[in-house]
């Protein structure tokens, strides 16, 4: 182990990650700067350029995580969806996992809420509310719910709970048809889905 991984380590659990922060970059730059054999100004513009390069790079993770749905997210979201169905109906429960889903970025959770609000499953049915659930699915993390899309397209189709549009309809169901068949999206894949979008696109355009 060498003097700076020792300092660094001491550093470390001494004053925490902000001056870490800054003994990394000075530390690499030094380095380089002995390798090289570089001037003391060389050297400063060199530890500059690491620290940035080390800042972009650590706002990027940041904001990645901040974007993407965790794992938290991903548990509370399948729990939530399990208490919806026949076997492990429990609408409070569903409500609940879902709605931490949401908070924890996952757009899923918001579309499941959606499917509360519309079925009238543990709450009063409410279209409207619906409709704004699946809105916020759409709008949530760095991914689309197709199921968010083809849910506010069938309401669009038949005007419950917005006003009768089938031009936005026709925007939803053919965004669900993309997100279920594409690669992009290889994880939300869903051939069933795909073949209610492509029927829903189907009515959709010829009734425009």
């Amino acid at each position: 182990m060498t003097i700076y991984t020792k300092l660094l380590i001491v550093v470390y659990f001494t004053v925490g990650a902000p001056a870490t922060a800054i003994i990394v970059p000075v530390g690499l730059a030094a380095l380089w700067a002995s390798y090289r054999k570089l001037s003391m100004v060389s050297f400063a513009k060199v530890s500059l350029l690491v620290f940035f390069i080390l800042f972009i790079l650590f706002f990027a993770l940041i904001q990645l995580k901040a974007s993407s749905p965790s794992e938290d997210a991903i548990r509370s979201v399948t729990t939530g969806w399990r208490y919806m169905t026949p076997s492990h109906e429990n609408y409070e429960l569903a409500m609940s996992f879902n709605l931490a889903g949401f908070k924890l970025n996952h757009p899923e959770g918001a579309a499941n809420i959606g499917m509360l609000y519309e079925n009238g499953w543990g709450v009063p049915q409410s279209a409207t509310l619906a409709a704004d659930w699946y809105q916020k699915a759409i709008e949530t993390g760095d991914f689309r719910s197709a199921q968010a899309d083809y849910q506010l397209a069938v309401l669009y189709e038949n005007g419950i709970g917005v006003p009768h549009d089938p031009s936005r309809a026709r925007e939803h169901f053919a965004e669900a048809l993309r997100i279920s068949t594409s690669s992009e999206f290889e994880t939300y894949h869903d051939e069933e889905m795909a073949l209610l979008a492509q029927e829903g696109l189907r009515r959709a355009s010829f009734n425009k």
